[in-house]
């Protein structure tokens, strides 16, 4: 039933993620241009992501550390390995493509959602006084 969960709840993740992709695509890339409506989409995809992660810690109480780091691992995980392979096989784009999205520089904020994916179940335990 764990991995159920983790599954489910990263599905919930995806879904943010294309929603926020479209909002980008449909309207901050028309009103602020594509410069700006990158790292906006960035901030607002690492918020997203924050909050599906802080309402869905309450499904994986534990006293464990290790649990929700791992919780943390496991998702950031899955999404490396759909952005590849979605990328890659799906859609035909070289690895050099894909890894655009870890281009600071250029506005690109993956990162930052990658690592709130990573964290976020820690703190929010913490938070929630599950640790």
């Amino acid at each position: 039933m764990f991995i159920l969960k983790l599954i489910v709840v990263w599905l919930v993740m995806v879904i943010a993620a294309i929603a926020n992709g479209i909002f980008r695509e449909k309207v901050l890339n028309k009103t602020l241009g594509d410069a700006k409506a990158l790292p906006i989409s960035g901030v607002i995809l690492a918020m997203l992501i924050a909050g599906v992660i802080y309402q869905a810690v309450d499904l994986f109480v534990s006293d464990s550390f290790t649990v929700y780091l791992w919780i943390g691992i496991s998702w950031v995980s899955l999404t490396l390995i759909f952005e590849y392979g979605f990328g890659h096989f799906v859609r035909g784009m070289k690895l050099s493509e894909i890894n655009k999205v870890f281009h600071i520089n250029k506005g690109n904020l993956f990162i930052l959602v990658l690592l709130i994916t990573l964290i976020s179940p820690v703190i929010f335990a913490y938070a929630k006084g599950f640790l």
